[in-house]
């Protein structure tokens, strides 16, 4: 591969993988956040029901 096409690949997979991996972050974070408040809501329902 030529250097200066190289160099474009480089730069390029150089800044998608960070962005790629902040997204995956976020997305993580996100679900982990709403299994968390489901099972407390869902905890709290039973707390409330005498078996």
């Amino acid at each position: 591969m030529p250097v200066r096409p190289r160099e474009a690949v480089v730069e390029g997979s150089g800044n998608a993988f960070p962005g790629g991996l902040h997204t995956a972050a976020l997305t993580t974070a996100v679900l982990c956040r709403a299994g968390a408040l489901t099972a407390a809501l869902g905890l709290r329902g039973r707390a409330a029901d005498p078996r």
